[in-house]
């Protein structure tokens, strides 16, 4: 039907259900499927359409596996085995101190008996560059505290590592990417998206679960169709652009959207899970009216506030009037600052020094920028006279490329100390 309207389908997405397995199974038994070493196709009025499995599903399908397996895989020929546990260990040991440094890791994301599995976030934020980087710092300690990674975590950092850049690179929904994270923009010509996804395909192809209970290697389907979807993405990336295309987002290319849609066209008025046609067209024409065309969200709870009163202050800054009881830094030529000695000084793990070095240095990057570094701010929050040059791990850590991190001073890492005090 799509085609006799003029659309020109290049591709379908589907998710990994029992029904779209048979299907599948069913066209590449009767010889519709083309299963070639860089596409995975089949032909509808002899067009051909690439075969493309559902990125967020099929991370959540990885996830769910290391859950109760472990995960055999190499890197540069390197062998590895990635376990779940080393994550339970990782969250154990960055909730044990008041300060911490993946705060949006919860029990929905670690605990196997309380994951939300529906929810991809709750995935894609365990498989992070910050939660790889750290696990990969740690495990190389010797902490001898009640919680602690052993060295084979960091084996499971190299996979979460990975993962992060797997899916950044079949995810990526802007056109630019962050000097950070190059693959988390657009597919070009230029972009590095195809050498990485042909390195990516070696890995993937040697990834083998391990059943602890079974005592065996096991076969899933969220492996095999993850090393699928990345030719697909390969032989789709080649045509489109062979086609003029200047970049191509591959988030466009998940269920996402269709499933939003489909959720409020069977929410809409009264709940009707099985809409028939009629339904359906009538409530899409009133989703179109009156959510689609919407400037303003139907969703929120609020209305619009013209209201500046809050920022009343903003005035004196852009006049340069002076405000009663604020006067500004004065220069003094390196002053040495000195802490309170009658503060005491609370005892933490490494972890927690670690993490609060990286707090302190995170607020005094914000504050610089806010005041176009200013050189008298730049004294009073980087002055590092006699500080010991320890506890930085993290932020060197998370030094990856174009993320100029800071070294706090010793002055800001006190005041930083303090404030996890209170809180």
């Amino acid at each position: 039907m799509c085609q006799n309207i003029g659309l020109k389908i290049v591709a379908m997405v589907c998710d990994q259900g029992s029904g779209n397995q048979s299907a599948l199974n069913s066209l590449i038994s009767e010889g519709h499927i083309h299963q070639e070493e860089n596409r995975l196709s089949f032909d509808v009025n002899g067009k051909e359409i690439i075969l493309i499995y559902d990125v967020p599903h099929l991370f959540k399908g990885v996830r769910n596996n290391l859950l109760n397996k472990e995960l055999h895989f190499k890197i540069n020929g390197d062998k590895k085995v990635a376990k779940w546990d080393d994550i339970i260990d990782f969250y154990y040991l960055d909730t044990a101190d008041s300060t911490r440094l993946c705060p949006k890791l919860t029990d929905l994301h670690v605990l196997p008996d309380k994951i939300n599995k529906m929810k991809v976030s709750c995935c894609t934020q365990v498989f992070s560059n910050q939660v790889g980087s750290l696990m990969k710092r740690i495990s190389q300690w010797d902490i001898q505290d009640e919680y602690k990674l052993k060295k084979s975590a960091s084996d499971t950092a190299d996979l979460i590592l990975f993962l992060d850049q797997l899916f950044d690179s079949l995810n990526s929904n802007s056109k630019i990417a962050p000097s950070s994270k190059p693959l988390k923009g657009g597919i070009s010509k230029n972009s590095g998206h195809k050498q990485f996804w042909y390195d990516s395909l070696k890995i993937i192809r040697s990834m083998r679960y391990f059943s602890k209970d079974k005592k065996q290697y096991v076969s899933t389907p969220s492996l095999k169709n993850l090393s699928k979807t990345a030719r697909g993405f390969i032989y789709l990336s080649e045509k489109l652009l062979a086609h003029g295309f200047k970049f191509i987002l591959p988030r466009e290319i998940n269920q996402d959207p269709l499933e939003n849609f489909f959720a409020a066209i069977r929410s809409h008025g009264i709940r009707n899970t099985s809409p028939n046609v009629t339904q359906f067209t009538s409530s899409y024409k009133a989703l179109l009216v009156n959510n689609f065309l919407s400037s303003h969200s139907p969703s929120s709870n609020c209305e619009e506030d013209f209201s500046d009163s809050a920022l009343d202050s903003l005035h004196c800054f852009l006049t340069g009037d002076s405000i009663p009881g604020v006067r500004p830094l004065e220069d003094d030529d390196g002053e040495d600052y000195s802490i309170p000695s009658h503060v005491s000084i609370q005892k933490r793990t490494r972890v927690g020094n670690a993490t609060l070095n990286y707090i302190a240095g995170y607020v005094a990057k914000k504050a610089l920028k806010d005041t176009n570094n200013c050189e008298s701010c730049k004294k009073l929050l980087l002055h590092r006279k006699d500080f010991p040059e320890k506890n930085l791990e993290f932020i060197e850590a998370r030094q990856y490329k174009g993320i100029k991190l800071l070294k706090p001073g010793h002055l800001i890492f006190f005041v930083a100390t303090n404030v996890a005090k209170i809180i």
